[in-house]
């Protein structure tokens, strides 16, 4: 492995157990401000109605269309920024400009429009970027802007407009027997989890594609206006089954998502396991076999298997339709170095009972948003920005989901003449 990201598997005795309840408790609790002795029950109490809500497709099919709405008047404010068609470009930042439409929209659709507002994008980041640093204990005082950001959300979500306006998410959590305080933190903790991956998870994906030299930008352009038509009208939202026909789009976004990927699956165990590898070592003796003890803090990194060459062609380089299906209509099939088929090649989301609750709005909304943006943009990288190595990874977020970058990208943009 040629990335210096890349790290196997680790594991370490410890004395706290570490369910796979623990991580969100912890955030909920030791970050957010949850009350300790409330967090592990209003989390439990939370998750059916949580994964009901963003999963199920008659949920979807009301809250999508208002995300697209919502995308749509963001967009419309760079619109009325250009100038005449087909000539002016206009020079802007590819992250800042994904964050401030992600951010708007999700929050509005998810959670309320009392939270949804552009000027408190700044306090968004500094509580996103000191979040790993207080989930590992360090002391508060130490980052008082994590501290004002924390405190600025209270705020607001404590006007009783914030619930008044509200989603069925916000009301749902309105509902439960929870003090008020912890029902504030479960807001946050509902933002934050919206939000934090969303907004890097769909800049990755425009990025590679305004990059790929193969053809990408040009291949999903022209399969959004295959399912769109010439004169799509955006004021209609599009139905999930619309949005379903994109799956170029998707495939580059679990693509994207496959590279820039970089939290940690924590375990421990609950009983002594013999690990009993079956391939054998480079010098032709017998597999080794391991004793792992019960007890043991076992921590997974995806990136070994979201860059195993063994899984996947050219692991380094980034393909579009990689996840895409076939001419058959065939999902592609990825098996593991035993040759085994893989239930989950990418562990972005997580995979099984452990799977992100709001995957499908994020692949909905990731589609939505491109598609409205190939439509009414011509997009591209700047001179500078095609010759420069693509970023680097911000390294106070790393760990906890999609990485961040370390620096923004310079794109231009103009009205799409077609």
């Amino acid at each position: 492995m040629n990335d210096s990201r890349m790290v196997p598997v680790l594991s370490s005795p410890r004395k706290v157990a570490w369910d796979r309840e623990a991580p969100q408790v912890h955030a909920l609790s030791h970050v957010m401000g949850c009350q300790k002795d409330e967090a592990r029950t209003v989390y439990r109490a939370f998750q059916d109605p949580l994964h009901r809500h963003l999963l199920h497709k008659q949920n979807l099919e009301h809250i999508i269309p208002h995300v697209q709405k919502m995308l749509a008047r963001e967009v419309k404010h760079e619109v009325s920024g250009l100038g005449g068609e087909g000539n002016s470009w206009t020079h802007l930042k590819l992250f800042d400009l994904v964050q401030r439409h992600i951010y708007v929209a999700s929050a509005e659709a998810l959670l309320s429009p009392v939270i949804a507002r552009r000027e408190l994008i700044p306090a968004f980041r500094d509580m996103n970027r000191y979040f790993p640093v207080i989930f590992a204990k360090f002391p508060r005082m130490f980052f008082p802007k994590f501290t004002a950001a924390v405190d600025e959300y209270v705020k607001i979500v404590s006007d009783p407009k914030y619930v008044e306006n509200g989603s069925e998410l916000v009301k749902i959590v309105e509902g439960l027997e929870a003090s008020s305080p912890s029902k504030i933190r479960v807001n946050m903790m509902m933002l934050w989890g919206s939000i934090a991956n969303s907004a890097p998870a769909v800049f990755w994906m425009l990025y590679y594609v305004l990059k790929d030299k193969n053809g990408a930008y040009e291949s999903i352009k022209r399969e959004v206006d295959r399912v769109l038509g010439p004169s799509p009208d955006f004021s209609v939202p599009l139905t999930l089954d619309k949005l379903d026909e994109m799956v170029e789009i998707k495939s580059a976004f679990h693509e994207a998502c496959r590279m820039q990927f970089g939290a940690f699956t924590i375990r421990d165990l609950l009983s002594d396991y013999v690990l009993d590898g079956k391939i054998k070592e480079d010098t032709g003796g017998r597999p080794k076999k391991f004793l792992i003890e019960k007890g043991t803090r076992l921590m997974g990194y995806s990136g070994t298997q979201h860059f195993d060459e063994a899984i996947f062609e050219d692991p380094f380089e980034f393909k579009w339709k990689r996840f895409a299906p076939n001419e058959k209509g065939e999902a592609p099939r990825f098996k593991d170095r035993n040759g085994r088929p893989l239930l989950n090649a990418s562990l972005a989301f997580g995979t099984g009972p452990h799977s992100c609750p709001g995957r499908k709005f994020i692949w909905y909304e990731n589609t939505a948003y491109i598609a409205l943006m190939v439509s009414l943009f011509d997009l591209r990288l700047t001179e500078e920005e095609k010759c420069s190595a693509t970023p680097g990874i911000e390294k106070e977020t790393m760990g906890l989901g999609i990485y961040y970058p370390e620096r923004d990208v310079s794109i231009e943009l103009r009205r799409r003449v077609r």
